[in-house]
């Protein structure tokens, strides 16, 4: 297995499955198996999603050539650590900052 090169994310996992990027898909095929990864949490949100949308075979199936990371206790430690920012673009198009932006997050 190839070291790894790539932490992928659930916009381009889901992009993928549905078709919708011929350039990701050919660039992930080209790829040696392992050398992308994704995490235990873009995992989970695209899995969420296939199940809902009946496509969970596809979903396994492209998962079982991409490694999943473990997020472990030590992961949760250093995320706890990030800096956060909780937006949303229509907040912004309308000029306003929700009560969690104004209170919590600068």
């Amino acid at each position: 297995m190839a070291d790894r090169k790539y932490l992928i994310d659930a916009n381009l996992c889901i992009n993928v499955l549905e078709g919708r990027s011929e350039i990701a898909a050919g660039r992930l095929a080209a790829c040696e198996v392992g050398q992308i990864v994704t995490s235990a949490i873009v995992y989970a949100e695209v899995m969420i999603g296939a199940e809902q949308q009946g496509k969970l075979d596809r979903a396994v199936a492209f998962f079982a050539q991409i490694p999943v990371l473990a997020f472990d206790e030590a992961a949760g430690r250093v995320y706890s650590r990030l800096p956060f920012k909780r937006f949303c673009s229509m907040n912004k198009r309308q000029g306003y900052r929700s009560r969690q932006q104004r209170t919590y997050y600068q």
